[in-house]
C-alpha cells in the first residue's frame, strides 16, 4: 500500500555537540532556530503520526 502524502507537518530537532537541545513540530517550510545549536535535523510527519525521511542540516558559525 503506498504511503499517504505529507500534509506539511515536520518535526525539527536541534543539537549542540551531538546532544538534543529542543524538539518542535512545525507546519510549513519555515522554522526559527534560536539559541546555541550547531546542527538541526528535520523529518516529515505522516498522516499516521510517524516521523521519517530525516535530513540533517549543519549550521554555520556566526
Amino acid at each position: 500500500m503506498p504511503e499517504a502524502e505529507n500534509d506539511g507537518r515536520f518535526r525539527v530537532e536541534t543539537f549542540l555537540n551531538g546532544q538534543l537541545v529542543e524538539t518542535m513540530d512545525m507546519v510549513g517550510p519555515g522554522a526559527n532556530i534560536g539559541g546555541a545549536v550547531d546542527s538541526v535535523r528535520v523529518g516529515e510527519i505522516g498522516p499516521d503520526g510517524r516521523v521519517g525521511h530525516w535530513s540533517s542540516i549543519p549550521l554555520s558559525s556566526p
